[in-house]
């Protein structure tokens, strides 16, 4: 996958994140994937494959048609910390 990894997806160890602008770019960018991984017969794990996406979770991110911004069910924890009201806490 090493040429085609930033052109046309991301890899993080045993996934494969592709974007594209339009449905055709999409579909060359899977055909390009998916002769790689025959290639070496490799064959993707049907149950962890979602086609198609408008919105993916990518580690701690959300990848979507707005861009990459940060998972909100990750940093929830950190929003709803208490703000210091004195020295010591700071």
């Amino acid at each position: 996958m090493s040429s085609l990894t930033y052109d046309i997806c991301l890899l993080y160890l045993d996934d494969i994140l592709v974007c594209s602008n339009t449905f055709k770019e999409h579909c060359d960018s899977l055909t390009a994937i998916f002769d790689r991984l025959e290639k070496f017969t490799q064959k993707p794990i049907s149950m962890k494959c979602h086609l198609f996406q408008r919105n993916v979770t990518f580690l701690v991110h959300v990848v979507s048609v707005k861009g990459i911004g940060c998972n909100p069910d990750k940093v929830a924890t950190i929003a709803m910390w208490p703000q210091p009201t004195n020295f010591l806490e700071v």
